[in-house]
């Protein structure tokens, strides 16, 4: 689940939003980040309550004509995000590769990972989470320490987080931000994810366990993502 908040769109996302309207954006990016963990929080809770994902759960309780308009949606919302993950990462790999690699090798290295990742899970969902692990740590450090060595004005900061300002030359930027927070694939991931677990919904003690850790692995997901900004 901490993959989902700290994926190459979203950190892109937030990157440009930094570097175009600077601080101006930190009260939209708070309450975005805030909207899209309670968001995150409720769809885990389903999945741990009802055993099921939120996608088994529309097609038990919606009629066809509700279940293919969701379906319709949720691909075409899916295509939108999937396009800026791709993107971004492939400008990251440029970047870093100063130039060497251009933006169609980073695609293509962008969906050869997919590949890699369905290839490490049959080696169990434990070692793939003991990987991503690995790589949230690496982001966790490698941002506090660009967030010490920036040094940001702490007058600015509170301005930016307290004070609502858009202007028509941030409003597109402010958009990406929400839209790289609140995404719909996120809803239907949390859901599923927690189904690698089996949990009995009906011994309580340990549902509420299970939501416990569930809630503080999405806090950190989001605190983490927070200082890409």
């Amino acid at each position: 689940m901490s993959v989902a908040f700290l994926d190459p769109g979203n950190l892109e996302g937030d990157l440009q939003a930094g570097a175009i309207a600077g601080y101006s954006l930190l009260w939209l990016l708070m309450w975005s980040t805030f909207m899209g963990l309670l968001i995150q929080l409720l769809s885990l809770r389903l999945g741990v309550a009802t055993g099921r994902h939120l996608a088994e759960i529309c097609r038990e309780e919606y009629p066809n004509w509700a279940r293919i308009l969701l379906w319709l949606m949720a691909e075409v919302a899916l295509i939108g995000a999937d396009i800026q993950e791709v993107i971004g990462s492939a400008i990251a790999i440029k970047i870093l590769s100063q130039g060497v690699i251009p933006l169609w090798g980073g695609v293509l290295i962008t969906a050869s990972d997919c590949f890699i990742f369905l290839f490490l899970e049959n080696y169990g969902v434990r070692k793939l989470e003991a990987f991503f692990t690995v790589l949230i740590s690496t982001m966790a450090l490698s941002f506090a320490w660009m967030f010490a060595e920036t040094r940001p004005s702490s007058k600015e900061l509170i301005i930016g987080l307290l004070l609502p300002r858009l202007s028509s030359k941030t409003i597109q930027t402010a958009v990406g931000v929400v839209g790289c927070v609140i995404t719909p694939h996120n809803v239907f991931l949390y859901s599923a994810l927690v189904q690698s677990r089996k949990i009995d919904p009906k011994k309580k003690d340990k549902v509420q366990e299970a939501l416990n850790y569930y809630s503080i692995e999405s806090y950190i997901a989001v605190f983490v993502r927070s200082l890409s900004i």
